[in-house]
């Protein structure tokens, strides 16, 4: 019966290292993801800028850069 137990007890912790293993890995995928998005958000902001610099209509801006018209006039 002990056997039993510690056979058990190390299924459980086996499968506790694997749920550990897998949320750490998920949340580096998530962190990694949404890195990415903010790092885009960013460029197509400074790209925006620099459009705006340019004198550039915010509406031509807009298209080119995915950015809000809204999102623009916010820049100025």
């Amino acid at each position: 019966m002990l056997d039993a137990v510690e056979r058990a007890r190390s299924k459980l912790d086996a499968q506790m290292l694997y749920a550990e293993e897998e949320g750490r890995k998920r949340g580096e995928r998530e962190g990694l993801e949404q890195g990415l998005e903010q790092g885009i958000k960013q460029t197509k902001i400074d790209t925006a800028k620099k459009m705006l610099k340019m004198g550039m209509k915010v509406e031509e801006i807009s298209v080119v850069t995915d950015l809000s018209v809204e999102e623009i006039e916010n820049l100025k």
